[in-house]
């Protein structure tokens, strides 16, 4: 009922003893903090660079088993990892490309990975009951 990085979050954050992931951890993603989000989107707007597509992407890519080890690094426990390799896993490789970003719009990323992924755990952490308010009903 969630995307990968909140996903992963939550999974840590529980009392779960082990981290279950979907897929074999091997496919690879490009995140980019949502205030990045936000600010390239305002400057495209005040811009007008086109017609073209521009990609509002870090260009790294990082796979989906780093990133549950690197949530599990911040947060602070040490869970087992398991893969479900039967459930879906999505495309094997998102990344994009950040040049044309930064020459039609003059944007380039504010907020690395691991500042974003701090970022959105605390405020989990500070806002897990407002949450649970509008978590799908099983």
């Amino acid at each position: 009922s969630s995307h990968v990085i909140a996903s992963l979050i939550k999974k840590a954050l529980s009392d779960d003893k082990v981290m279950r992931v979907w897929g074999d951890g091997n496919a690879t993603r490009d995140f980019v903090y949502v205030t990045d989000t936000a600010r390239a989107m305002k400057k495209a707007l005040e811009t007008s660079p086109g017609p073209d597509p521009i990609n509002i992407c870090s260009g790294t890519e990082i796979s989906i088993r780093e990133l549950a080890e690197k949530i599990l690094k911040i947060v602070g426990v040490e869970k087992e990892i398991v893969f479900e390799k039967d459930k879906p896993h999505g495309q094997n490789r998102r990344v994009g490309s950040p040049e044309r970003a930064k020459e039609a719009i003059g944007f380039s990323l504010e907020v690395t990975l691991d500042q974003g992924l701090e970022k959105t755990i605390n405020w989990y952490k500070e806002n897990r009951d407002r949450v649970k308010e509008y978590e799908l009903k099983e």
